[in-house]
């Protein structure tokens, strides 16, 4: 009979399962993440999206209200895509983002190749982006030509 060692129970928050939880950065990080999609697939010279992959993005899968937040949100894949109803902000195009509850927001700007990111240091009202996260991404928008 060959001995078998006994599979490890997985520690509470230990690797095995805090991967699953959450992530843990701030506004910059979030920001080099989600530049690959502006930048076209591409950061520092290292290719990690192809172009038709950065497409699938924009396949709208769902529109209509969310189910766990009760906002109207249209999807495409991994990210809610442009409405107006929602948050008119956030400029209709090729534009992806995401925001948590309390006002955290992250947005790629494919037309304009450019990645914004606010990740609040104290938590504000709302489920999809705060007031405070509409007037800094109105503010760079402002800005453009």
């Amino acid at each position: 009979m060959r001995w078998r060692r006994k599979p490890r129970t997985p520690r509470r928050g230990g690797p095995r399962t805090s991967a699953r939880r959450n992530g843990h950065g701030n506004a910059r990080s979030a920001a080099r993440i989600l530049s690959v999609l502006a930048r076209g697939g591409q950061v520092d010279g290292v290719r990690l999206l192809g172009e038709k992959t950065i497409d699938f993005v924009f396949d709208v899968q769902s529109d209509g209200v969310d189910l766990v937040n009760g906002l109207p949100v249209r999807w495409g894949i991994g990210f809610a895509l442009p409405k107006k109803a929602t948050l008119p902000w956030i400029p209709d195009g090729r534009v992806a983002f995401w925001g948590g509850w309390g006002g955290s927001m992250i947005i790629a700007d494919l037309d304009r190749r450019m990645t914004i990111s606010y990740v609040m240091n104290k938590m504000g009202p709302g489920l999809l982006g705060s007031d405070r996260s509409a007037a800094y991404v109105q503010a760079v928008y402002d800005q453009l030509p």
